[in-house]
This record gives structure tokens, sequence and C-alpha cells, in this order.
């Protein structure tokens, strides 16, 4: 489940009547700040063993803020908001592919 917090950015994003992009970073900025989350938050070490050769598609919390922070229309922007839960959620799956049941990392995931 989303953290209090993430919760708390999300409603304060909807009030303030923010656009999308304003308002997902916010809640991603609000994810990465929990503890919990540092795993998540760059890209996994190239050095991780057979990471990259069992995810063909990683993607991590910063790497995602950096594309709500780019200017609309640029390389590696969002155009869509769709694209940025796609994302998110390709986080959570590529902890669950990689990491055998039972690994503590795995509950971190969502």
């Amino acid at each position: 489940p989303p953290s209090a917090a993430a919760v708390a950015a999300a409603n304060a994003a909807l009030r303030a009547g923010f656009d999308w992009r304003t308002a997902a970073d916010m809640v991603v900025g609000a994810v990465m700040r929990e503890e919990c989350a540092e795993d998540f938050c760059e890209p996994v070490p190239r050095d991780i063993p057979s990471y990259y050769d069992i995810i063909s598609r990683p993607m991590d919390l910063g790497t995602i803020r950096r594309a709500l922070n780019a200017p609309p229309g640029a390389p590696g922007s969002y155009a869509a908001p769709e694209q940025v839960l796609v994302d998110v959620a390709q986080v959570w799956r590529n902890c669950h592919t990689y990491n055998r049941d039972g690994a503590p990392i795995r509950a971190l995931a969502i």
C-alpha cells in the first residue's frame, strides 16, 4: 500500500490544482523520501549479477522523476500521466521478477 506521505502528497497536489506532471513529481518524491524506498531510487548498479540479463526494461524512481522534470516534449519526458503509472509499476514488477520469493526486498515493492 502507498505510504501516508505519498497519499498526503497526492491529496495536496490535487487540492492545489497542480498539473499532472507536478502532482506526479510530488508523489514520486514523497515515495523516494521513505527509508524503505532507498533501493528503488536509482538504477540498479551494472555489477549486480545477472540483473540486466533477467530484466529487459530496467526502471527506478529517480529515472521517473527526471523524466517528470524534463521539459515537455524533450527526449525521455512523459507525454501522458498513464506513462508514469506504467513506469512506476515497472519498478515493482522488476523487483518481483529479479528477487526470489521470500527475499525481504520483495515485500517493499508494492
